[in-house]
C-alpha cells in the first residue's frame, strides 16, 4: 500500500469531534485502506491460543489486520507467524484452516519451507537463477510476536509499546477466564461459529458495551422469552443475554472501565444486582483446588464483554472471545471460540459452547437484532441521509467531573474514547509508538 497523503490524514482529523463522528468513517473506501496501514497494522491484534498449536508442526491459518497468516509451531516448540504467501507466484502456502505438516509446501509448484520459515527447495532448481535460493525466498515473518498467559498476539509493523503495556487492565479479562479453571489452564474448543454482516466494523465495536441498546434492539426476544409458559426451562445464559425494562433504574449504577489503549468493559452487573454465586459442581471445584473465598470471588469477577481493541472482545463468565476481522469498507467477519476449563465440570464447556453459538450465530434471534441494526445504520450512512452520529451521551456530565472517576455504564464514553485512540492511529500520533 502507498504512504496515505498528508490531506487524507488532514481529512480524518475534521471528522471526529468531541461528541459525534461523521459518517464518512464508515463509507470512505479510502479511510478503511489507512486503517488497515495504521491501526490494524500498529496496534496489537489477538490471533490465536497456545492450545490450537500443541504439538511441533501444528499450524493455523487466519488474518492478521490485511493478511493472511500461518501460525505455526516448530520442531524447537517456538511459535511463528508467517504471511500466508508464496514467495515465487504468490499462492496461499495453507488453504487449510488448521493442519499438521513437516514441511510446508505451496501446493503451485511445490516450492517447499521449514516450519522456521527458511527456503528448503523447489523442482528443478537448476532452471532458476543463483539468486533464487538466498534467504530472500524465506518466508515473510511477522517479527512482533507476544503471548499473554497462552493467548497469542501480534502486528504487522514493529515498534511501540510492548503488549503488556497495551493491555494493561484488559489482561484481567483473560485472567477471568484462566482463573475459573480448577488446574489454571484451558484449551479452545476445537471448531468455531461465525458470521458475516454488510456494514462497517466499527459498529460492532460501538454497539456490546453499550448495555442500553438490548431494551430495544433486543425487545422482540425478550418478548418471545417471557412467553415461555415454563420460564425455569430455558437456558439461564438464553435469559441473561436479553434487557428488561425493569433493569433501566439500576444501569446508571453500573460503571464503564476505560483503558489509554481503546479497550473497556462494564462492571457493576454482579454487585449491584446483588446476584447470588450458585454453590454447584463448578464452585466446589473451585473450592477444593482454591478454597473457598477464593472460589467465590472467581466467580463473583465482575467484567461484562471486556472489548481488546481492535481485535477482540472477551467474555470471562462465559469463557469465550470474538475475533472481529474487517474485509472491506462495509463487509465485517466475525469468529467465535469457546474454551474448556481444565478440572471444571462438563457442564461449564457445554454452556461455553451454548453461549458461543447464541452470541456469535447469524441464526441467533440476539445477534440477527444487532446484524439488522448495523446494516440499517450503513444504509442510512451511504446514502448520505445525515452527515454526524452522535455519541454524546454522557458527555457534558463526564466535562463537568472530569474523568478522574469511572463513568457510569450508560456513557458513551467508551466510544468516544475508542474515536480518540483510532485517530491517533489514523493521524500518525498512535499511542502505540507512546
Amino acid at each position: 500500500m502507498m504512504a496515505p497523503d498528508q490531506s487524507l490524514k488532514k481529512h480524518v482529523a475534521d471528522l471526529i469531534k468531541p461528541d459525534r463522528v461523521h459518517r464518512d468513517i464508515y463509507t470512505d473506501p479510502d479511510i478503511f485502506d489507512l486503517e488497515m496501514d495504521t491501526l490494524f497494522s500498529r496496534a496489537w491484534m489477538y490471533v490465536g491460543h497456545v492450545s490450537q498449536i500443541p504439538n511441533k508442526g501444528d499450524y493455523i491459518t487466519t488474518r492478521l489486520g490485511p493478511q493472511d497468516v500461518i501460525i505455526m509451531r516448530d520442531n524447537d516448540g517456538e511459535v511463528n507467524i508467517f504471511h500466508n504467501r508464496c514467495p515465487h507466484r504468490g499462492p496461499h502456502l495453507c488453504g487449510n484452516s488448521r493442519g499438521n505438516t513437516k514441511r510446508i509446501v505451496c501446493p503451485y509448484h511445490a516450492w517447499s519451507f521449514t516450519l522456521k520459515g527458511k527456503f528448503f527447495g523447489m523442482p528443478f532448481p537448476e532452471e532458476y537463477p543463483q539468486e533464487c535460493l538466498k534467504s530472500e525466498f524465506d518466508l515473510t515473518r511477522v517479527e512482533d510476536v507476544e503471548s499473554y498467559r497462552g493467548f497469542i498476539f501480534a502486528r504487522l509493523k514493529p515498534g511501540g509499546v510492548d503488549l503488556m503495556t497495551y493491555l494493561g487492565e484488559a489482561r484481567s479479562g483473560f485472567d477471568d477466564i484462566i482463573d475459573r479453571s480448577p488446574e489454571g489452564e484451558i484449551e479452545i474448543i476445537p471448531g468455531a461459529i461465525g458470521h458475516r454482516y454488510r456494514a462497517n466494523w466499527k459498529m460492532m465495536f460501538e454497539n456490546l458495551n453499550d448495555i442500553l441498546h438490548p431494551m430495544g434492539a433486543h425487545a422482540s426476544a425478550a418478548t418471545a422469552i417471557n412467553s415461555v409458559s415454563n420460564p425455569a426451562k430455558l437456558h439461564p445464559v438464553t435469559k441473561s443475554l436479553v434487557g428488561s425494562s425493569k433493569m433501566m433504574p439500576v444501569l446508571p449504577k453500573l460503571q464503564s472501565r476505560i483503558t489509554r489503549y481503546g479497550h473497556s468493559y462494564a462492571t457493576g452487573l454482579i454487585s449491584v444486582i446483588n446476584q447470588e454465586i450458585p454453590k454447584g459442581d463448578h464452585y466446589h471445584a473451585l473450592a477444593k483446588a482454591y478454597g473457598a473465598v477464593r472460589a467465590e470471588e472467581i466467580l463473583k469477577t465482575d467484567r461484562h464483554l471486556m472489548l481488546i481493541y481492535p481485535s477482540s472482545n472477551v467474555n470471562g463468565a462465559q469463557c469465550t472471545i470474538r475475533v472481529v476481522r474487517p474485509l472491506s469498507v462495509n463487509e465485517t467477519e466475525v469468529w467465535g471460540y469457546a474454551f474448556r476449563l481444565k478440572g471444571a465440570p462438563e457442564e461449564v464447556t457445554r454452556n461455553s459452547v451454548f453461549y458461543c453459538n447464541i452470541a456469535t450465530s447469524g441464526f441467533s434471534p440476539v445477534v440477527a437484532d444487532d446484524l439488522e441494526i448495523y446494516e440499517r445504520a450503513q444504509q442510512v450512512h451511504e446514502r448520505g441521509m445525515t452527515d454526524w452520529v452522535n455519541v454524546a451521551r454522557g458527555y457534558r456530565q463526564e466535562a463537568d467531573e472530569g474523568r478522574n472517576a469511572p463513568p457510569p455504564a450508560t456513557s458513551e464514553e467508551y466510544i468516544r474514547n475508542q474515536y480518540r485512540v483510532w485517530l491517533e492511529f489514523l493521524t500518525g500520533d498512535a499511542p502505540c509508538q507512546a
